[in-house]
């Protein structure tokens, strides 16, 4: 039952480090908040005996500092390294599945490698929004109450990224082409 305790509050700096990760304007600041937070979220699974959670997470960790290696020199990994982390978890999941629960965290994970492979920011932030919801049922599913207040604070925060970076830019840059092309026809 202390192990239970323990999880969840280790799941509050999964909470901070999800924040910070989120917040972000920066491909590698998100990267590094991220893998600091795959770290917490890797103790508590810990804590709570869910052995695929924690080799996929360590997966991902090590996958994210990878990413950050590239993004720092401002290159995008080729396929096969994609492949080979997407490849590393199903295998994984095949050798030390526990139970269907599993299957949430492996659709999340699949899919965050591959919108963190990618460049467009707004996609990655997208797979956020969407790894939120697959991270707050699997949470849910394993009792990681606290890492699923974590999961809400993912999908808010992923939500309002999305909506200051991606949707109000967008409106910005309509609204800048509106002038542009209105003194464009005025000046015709």
């Amino acid at each position: 039952m202390v192990s239970f305790y323990l999880a969840q509050g280790v799941s509050v700096l999964t909470i901070l480090t999800t924040i910070l990760g989120l917040l972000q304007n920066n491909k590698s600041k998100i990267l590094t908040y991220l893998t600091i937070s795959n770290i917490t979220i890797m103790i508590t699974y810990l804590l709570l005996g869910r052995w695929l959670s924690i080799v996929l997470v360590g997966i991902a960790t090590i996958r994210t500092s990878i990413y950050y290696y590239y993004s720092i020199k401002n290159i995008k990994p080729n396929i096969i390294i994609l492949i080979v982390f997407e490849l590393s978890f199903i295998t994984a999941s095949i050798i030390l599945w526990q139970d269907y629960f599993d299957l949430f965290m492996i659709a999340n994970l699949c899919l965050l490698t591959y919108t963190t492979w990618q460049d467009n920011l707004t996609f990655l932030r997208i797979g956020y929004l969407l790894s939120g919801i697959l991270l707050i049922t699997y949470d849910i599913l394993v009792q990681a109450y606290v890492n699923t207040i974590s999961d809400i604070i993912l999908l808010i925060f992923a939500l309002i990224s999305i909506i200051k970076y991606d949707i109000k830019k967008t409106n910005k840059d309509n609204k800048t082409n509106t002038i542009i092309n209105k003194n464009e026809n005025e000046n015709n």
